[in-house]
């Protein structure tokens, strides 16, 4: 165990006196941690200001208090990618058998309300613009969906919507303009586009393998 003096990210004046820019720290704190989810799959889930410091001194940001972590198994890192794709492409049919797979349990009463309330969900999130959309808003109503349709995902996953909705709580207290989903666009996209180019590349050789 190691003890580190620094700024709390809620000090919002001690970080102005030691001259750190809190918008700057906000985007600085929210590509770390898609970073943690996109990237190594293993993430801080109870991300909020008391345990996010600011060591002045070397200008680094360092998660504490690991005490409730997520890790996204390989196979879910997957689906959780199609599931993303399939989200911008609105391709509802596609997203409810992956809700499916993905899911530890389902006892949906009516699939036809469950089309519904995904495609209100997704049409209402397209109707607004990218600088518009709170992605804590978006995923707490995505979870809403999920209850009211009797479907229950792996526990971590709910952790990791948990700790989205908090860091972006935290970048806003640092920066009141700040849009995660404009922040993270660039990164997302190429997230994206990768998995897209890989699905195309194995379709286009799987007649190698048969």
């Amino acid at each position: 165990m190691e003890f580190l003096d620094g700024i709390k990210v809620s000090e919002i004046d001690t970080l102005k006196a030691a001259n750190i820019d809190p918008p700057a720290l906000a985007k600085v704190g929210v590509d770390l941690y898609v970073e943690q989810i996109l990237k190594h799959g293993f993430f801080h889930a109870d991300s909020h200001p008391r345990n996010i410091l600011v060591l002045p001194e070397i200008g680094q940001i360092c998660f504490i208090d690991f005490g409730m972590m997520g890790a996204i198994m390989p196979n879910d890192k997957e689906a959780l990618g199609d599931l993303l794709l399939y989200f911008l492409r609105k391709d509802i049919k596609k997203i409810m058998p992956l809700l499916e797979k993905i899911a530890t349990k389902t006892d949906i009463p009516d699939y036809k309300k469950l089309e519904q309330d995904l495609n209100e969900l997704v049409e209402g999130v397209s109707n607004t613009t990218l600088q518009n959309i709170k992605l804590g808003t978006t995923l707490n109503q995505f979870k809403t969906v999920l209850s009211e349709n009797k479907i229950i995902l792996p526990y971590y996953l709910y952790m990791l919507i948990r700790g989205i909705v908090i860091i972006e709580g935290v970048a806003l207290k640092l920066d009141p303009k700040f849009n995660i989903m404009d922040n993270q666009q660039p990164y997302s996209s190429k997230i994206i586009r990768r998995r897209f180019n890989l699905k195309r590349l194995f379709k286009k050789n799987l007649h190698r393998f048969q």
